[in-house]
This record gives structure tokens, sequence and C-alpha cells, in this order.
């Protein structure tokens, strides 16, 4: 091929979420100018972006192609390839099928006047999540109930230890599990529990308060707090609608036997007596 393509520098490392930028060195070695396309290929094609799709090279002459990459933190650590096809537009050379003749079935780099230039491109390894307690406040009578949630926003698994503890008064906190691991991209809960060391039936609500402790494998430690109200097993407006319902029947009792009941009565009497009339 007149014109061969390599990248510089031929290996890089990547950090997630973090532009990083190779460049394509071409080449022509031969007696007339040649043009070229170029197309992202490998395993990170995806996050690469070529500064042009094409170029023209005239003989002897070096074009270099800025490449970026950006791979972002669902990428997991390890080692890819970066690729680039450089693909000849038009190939003089006799016997040589061009870049249009080659088959869709073929992979690019194996099609006739196409090369690709590789780079090996090391993913770093990034830890990073976000954790969260929710409901940040629960409420009811005989527990409070609320989720830890983990999210991995890194590309390697994440493993945190949870300890949970009650601030101000003998409540007891139960955690589902005391560690969770999750993978990249992925979210994980834990269920947690705030008892309460009695209820009752009737008065105001109390508020219990706890804090949740939490350490990463790589020594990250973060501190949730929460809160369990506790409130009566009979809601506070029970008491006043049971009131105002025993009013209304005593209103309703008196408006009876005082008007109803002998309006009632005398009509019934006056109905008695015209039938007896006209009888």
């Amino acid at each position: 091929m007149s014109v061969t393509a390599k990248f510089v520098p031929e290996q890089i490392e990547l950090l997630p979420n973090t532009p990083a930028t190779v460049t394509l060195r071409l080449y022509n070695d031969d007696a007339e100018t040649r043009t070229v396309t170029l197309a992202a290929s490998g395993d990170l094609s995806d996050y690469v972006r070529l500064d042009s799709s094409t170029a023209t090279v005239d003989t002897n002459q070096i074009v270099d192609i800025s490449v970026s990459v950006f791979v972002p933190s669902t990428v997991v650590a390890g080692t890819y390839t970066i690729s680039a096809d450089v693909a000849i537009v038009q190939d003089s050379l006799d016997g040589e099928a061009t870049d249009s003749e080659a088959t869709d079935s073929e992979a690019a780099h194996d099609q006739p006047g196409v090369e690709a230039a590789t780079a090996v491109a090391v993913v770093l390894a990034y830890s990073d999540y976000t954790i969260a307690l929710q409901p940040a406040c629960s409420h009811g009578a005989t527990a409070g109930r609320h989720i830890v949630r983990m999210a991995n926003t890194g590309n390697v698994v994440v493993t945190v230890e949870l300890s949970a503890n009650a601030t101000d008064d003998d409540v007891t906190v139960q955690l589902g599990d005391t560690s969770m691991t999750v993978e990249p991209g992925l979210t994980g809960l834990v269920s947690l529990r705030v008892e309460p060391p009695a209820t009752y039936w009737s008065g105001p609500a109390h508020d219990h308060h706890f804090t949740l402790d939490t350490t990463s494998v790589e020594g990250r430690s973060d501190e949730l707090t929460g809160t369990f109200q506790q409130r009566p097993r009979l809601p506070n407006w029970v008491g006043p609608a049971a009131a105002g319902a025993g009013a209304a029947l005593l209103l309703g009792m008196i408006a009876w036997f005082a008007l109803l009941r002998p309006w009632v009565q005398d009509t019934a009497d006056d109905a008695a007596a015209d039938a007896i009339e006209q009888d």
C-alpha cells in the first residue's frame, strides 16, 4: 500500500470522563498523490472521533490527523484497542481493488487497499459512587422503613460497609445487610428498619434520629442522617371526629324528640281522623 498509517503514541492511558488526544500519522511513499478515507474502528470505536474523515497525502509527505478519545465511566477498566481504517479512494495500481469494490461482509482492515492503524488503550480504574438514604424521614406507628441506595458511577466494582446507630434514644436500627457490593453502572439496595421501644395510642408525634455510616474498601467514608417520626396508633383526627360525630348524634336525638317526633305523631293522628271520617 502506498499510504501507511500509525498512531503516535502507540499506547495511551485513558481516565474515564477525561478527554485524551492521539495523532494518526499518514505517510505516502508512492509517486502519486493519494486521497484516503478515515474511519474509527476497534474496541472503543464509539468513543473515538477523528478530526477529519478524509485526507490528501502528497508524495513523501506526512499528514497528521488529530484523534480525540473520550471514554465514559461505564467502560470497565482494562486494555483495549483503538483502530483507524485508512482506505485509498482512487487506486491506480493494476489488479488492486478500490475501496468501493470491497464487500460489506469483509472487515474493514481485511479489504484490499485498506490499512488499519492500531494503538493500545489502557482504561484506568476509576472508583466513584453515590449513596443516599431514602426517604430521609419516614412515618409510622410501629416502625420506620428506609432504603440505602448506592449507584456505582465508576468502572470498577465497589464494596461498602454499612453501620447504623440511634443518636438520641434507644430505638433499634436494623440493616438488611452490613455490606453492599455493586458492579459498574448498576445500583444496589439495602433495607433499613427503625423500631421504637414502645408504641402509644394517642398523643403528639415523636422524632427518632439515627445515623448511617458507610465506608468503602478504598477508604471513602460517608455519614447519612435519617429520622423516623413515630406517630400514635390512632391518628390525631380520630378524637375530634368522634366528638363531632357524638355531638351530631346528640343534636339529632334532641331534634327528633323535640320537633320531628311530635310533628310526625300529629300528622299521623290527623291522617287517621280523616280516614275515620271518610269511612
